[in-house]
């Protein structure tokens, strides 16, 4: 049997990118340069991945698929502190590109379930590995929820909750809130510890790889938080920060504010360069497997940005309209986000490959599956699934505007997402 140790990251070229050491047997028993190779362009090959360390024992292992377009395991690009599992955070993982690993071409656009909350949702939901879905609500709660949409437990805060959850690689859930307050929880519903800020809380956290747990707060602050619970530094911008941070592969910090300003930020707090978009920075930035971050803004520059890993401009494209969607960048590196009334498809090079007109506003940001299919809310009640050449495949109606909540996608391509009518949604 032919056995070799490469992670499970394929680039698009069929190139293997050594980034984790994993023993790798395929069901065929090929050589792995020969099963991707021999792979025509929508094929899938079944494969067993083990963790080893230098003793060559057997840490961990996990099945997955692998096909030639380049299918990224869930460390590929950055799970960092976070838990390995379908959608531990807000944007799926740290580099914030909203792509999962899973496939949802199968997926039929029908109810499996809703489970009501009361208040509006407009987070986004966390998927755990055993695939309890985590959601926010402004009813001042986090719950847990089973797959089959019953309720698992729920956590109260002190104020409502937009903020969505991460997942942490030690079972905690992580969560801020209009209290002021970042929450760790632990996964019984017990709380951990809390950490006040001076503002209310809806940036969404990421989480380092060592633990550190970033967030945003709307007293102009970007928080370093130790896995404790206590401050390991602040970092101070001159607007309220609803932003959620992105993290590069060198340990920067990406994220925004009401400033007019993207901040990149160093591991130790000190700051890298900011970037000047003149209107409020309300998105959440991505970046591009070149290290490029890509973000908008809204209001007096109703722009969305392409930024070099320096901070000088790349290029940027006019909409018209403010942009508080976050971008999701896909595997052949085609950007999606949403304005008013369409999310756009925008090339590497800025120009626009195609855009889709919805009923209202897009404040939701898109996901996208393995497929390729987009999946993004409007505030005309739907979500929305789209085809990569921008043809509409479904679109299911909730009973309420969607926000700001943004689509979760678990193992099985089920579709999750939020809306103002107080329901999560299950869509397979």
């Amino acid at each position: 049997m032919l056995t070799t140790f490469f992670s499970a990251e394929v680039s698009r070229d069929r190139n293997i990118q050594i980034t984790e050491e994993w023993e790798v047997k395929n069901d065929n028993q090929k050589n792995n340069d020969e099963l991707i190779n021999n792979l025509s362009k929508d094929s899938y090959e079944n494969i067993c991945m083990t963790s080893v360390n230098e003793g060559n024992t057997t840490n961990d292992s996990k099945e997955m698929s692998l096909n030639n377009k380049g299918k990224p395991s869930l460390s590929s690009i950055g799970t960092g502190g976070l838990a390995d599992s379908p959608w531990p955070m807000f944007r799926q993982n740290l580099n914030h590109t909203g792509l999962s690993p899973y496939d949802t071409s199968s997926n039929p656009g029908k109810l499996k379930w809703s489970f009501t909350t009361v208040g509006e949702v407009r987070s986004s939901p966390a998927i755990d590995y055993d695939g309890t879905i985590y959601i926010t609500s402004g009813n001042n709660k986090l719950y847990a929820i089973n797959q089959n949409g019953s309720e698992k437990w729920s956590f109260i805060t002190g104020g409502a909750i937009w903020s969505s959850p991460a997942l942490g690689s030690d079972g905690e859930i992580y969560i801020g809130s209009w209290d002021n307050k970042l929450y760790a929880i632990n996964s019984d519903g017990t709380q951990k510890w809390s950490f006040s800020t001076g503002g209310g809380i809806v940036s969404s956290p990421a989480l380092g790889s060592d633990g550190t747990i970033y967030i945003g707060s709307w007293d102009n602050k970007l928080y370093a938080i130790n896995s404790d619970g206590t401050q390991k530094w602040n970092f101070s911008t001159d607007g309220g920060v609803r932003s959620s941070p992105a993290i590069g592969s060198d340990g920067t910090i990406y994220i925004g504010s009401r400033d007019g300003k993207l901040y990149a930020i160093n591991p130790d707090g000190s700051v890298k360069w900011k970037y000047i978009a003149i209107g409020y920075v309300n998105s959440s930035p991505a970046i591009g497997s070149d290290g490029t971050i890509y973000v908008g803004s809204s209001d007096v520059d109703p722009t969305f940005h392409a930024i070099n890993p320096d901070g000088t401009n790349k290029w940027s494209f006019n909409t018209g309209s403010g942009v508080f969607s976050s971008p999701a960048v896909g595997f052949d590196g085609t950007i999606y986000f949403g304005t008013h009334p369409c999310m756009y498809a925008i090339n590497q090079n800025g120009t626009e490959k195609w855009n889709f007109t919805t009923g209202n506003t897009i404040h939701s940001s898109p996901a996208i599956g393995f497929d390729g299919t987009i999946y993004i809310g409007s505030q005309d009640d739907k979500v929305y699934a789209i085809n990569p050449d921008g043809s509409q495949k479904w679109n299911f109606t909730t009973e309420g505007p969607i926000v700001t909540s943004s689509p979760a996608i678990g193992s099985d391509g089920t579709i999750y997402i939020g809306s103002d009518d107080g329901k999560l949604y299950a869509i397979g």
